[in-house]
C-alpha cells in the first residue's frame, strides 16, 4: 500500500477521473444543468438506477453524501459539513429538495483497534418526507472481507469546470471498477481499487473525499464506503475507500436512537445469484479480460 494523499480540497483538484470520459454517458445530470438546475441525463449508463439518495452540500457542491435514513447520512470526517450547511436532493419525481445538517456529529471507532474512523453519520434538523421520493441506501453485510474482493462498483464523484480542478463543480460523474483487496489506514480498515486503462474505471481525485461507492444487488446500490485516500497498488494508480460495513453495528445503534432501523442486505446465496444489470456485466467482462 502507498498512500498519497487523502482527497479533501486543493489546487490540484481534478474531480473524478474516468477513462475515455465523456460528459453525455458518465454524468448523472444533464450537462451544463448542475447545480443550478440539476437534470436527470436521459443518456446517462446508469439513469435506471435510483440516484435519489445521494446529494451534494448547497454550499460546497463538490462534497457529496448519502443517506441511509430519511435523517442520517454518511461522509468524510476530514471533508465533512457542519451545521449551517444544506444539503440538496433531485428525488425520483425530478424535483429539488434542500434540507438543513445539524450540528450533531456522530463519530465512529474501528471495532479492532479504537481508532477514530474518517467514516462519520451525519444528521439532518429535520427528517425527510416520505413523499420527497428520496432513497435511504443499504449496506452490503457479507461474512468476510474475502467476500467483497472482485464485487463490480460504482464509483461516485464530481465534475470540474472546464476539466481544472480549481474550478467549480458542474456535474456529477460514475465511474466503474473492481474491489481489489483491503488493508488498513490509521488503525482503519479500506478497501481499494486500481484503475486499469479499460473504458469507465474510475480513480478518485482531490475534493472527492466522502463520495460514495456502491455495488449491485439486483437493481438495487448497495453502499460500501466513502472515498478517503490514494495511493498505489500493483503498479497502477489506486483508490481507497473507508469501508462502512466494518461500522454496522455502531451504524445501527445510532439510526435506533432516532427510531430508525438500518437497512442491510445480506449475502446473495451466492455471488452469481446477484443479477446484475446487462450494462455492468458487459463492463466486468471487459475489465476482467484486460488485466
Amino acid at each position: 500500500m502507498a498512500v498519497g494523499l487523502a482527497l479533501c480540497g486543493g489546487a490540484s483538484a481534478l474531480g473524478l477521473d474516468v477513462i475515455n470520459y465523456s460528459n453525455t454517458i458518465h454524468d448523472r445530470f444533464v450537462p451544463g444543468s448542475y447545480p443550478s438546475s440539476p437534470t436527470n441525463n436521459p443518456d446517462f449508463w446508469f439513469a435506471s438506477l435510483n440516484w435519489s439518495g445521494v446529494g451534494w452540500n448547497t454550499n460546497d457542491p463538490r462534497k457529496s453524501v448519502a443517506m441511509i435514513s430519511p435523517t442520517h447520512f454518511v461522509a468524510a470526517a476530514h471533508f465533512g459539513l457542519g451545521g449551517g450547511d444544506s444539503l440538496s436532493f433531485l428525488g425520483t419525481n425530478g424535483q429539488r429538495m434542500t434540507f438543513s445538517v445539524s450540528s450533531t456529529v456522530n463519530m465512529l471507532q474501528d471495532p479492532v483497534t479504537g481508532s477514530n474512523s474518517d467514516l462519520y453519520i451525519g444528521e439532518l434538523t429535520a427528517a425527510i418526507p416520505a413523499a420527497s421520493n428520496i432513497m435511504s441506501y443499504a449496506l452490503m453485510s457479507l461474512p468476510s472481507t474475502n467476500s467483497y474482493v472482485n464485487l463490480p462498483l460504482l464509483v461516485y464523484g464530481y465534475a470540474p469546470q472546464g476539466g481544472v480542478g480549481a474550478n467549480p463543480a458542474v456535474g456529477m460523474k460514475v465511474g466503474t471498477n473492481v474491489l481489489g483487496g483491503f488493508d488498513s489506514f490509521l488503525g482503519n480498515t479500506v478497501f481499494w481499487y486500481d484503475q486499469d486503462p479499460v473504458t469507465g474505471e474510475a480513480y478518485g481525485q482531490a475534493g472527492d473525499s466522502g463520495s460514495p461507492t456502491f455495488t449491485l444487488v439486483g437493481s438495487t446500490l448497495a453502499l460500501l464506503g466513502t472515498h478517503y485516500l490514494i495511493g498505489t497498488e500493483e503498479g497502477n494508480d489506486a483508490t481507497y475507500d473507508t469501508f462502512a460495513p466494518s461500522y454496522l453495528t455502531q451504524i445501527q445503534s445510532i439510526l435506533q436512537a432516532d427510531g430508525y432501523s438500518l437497512l442491510v442486505i445480506p449475502e446473495p446465496a451466492s455471488l452469481l445469484a446477484m443479477v446484475l444489470g446487462a450494462g455492468v456485466v458487459a463492463w466486468l467482462r471487459r475489465r476482467t479480460s484486460g488485466r
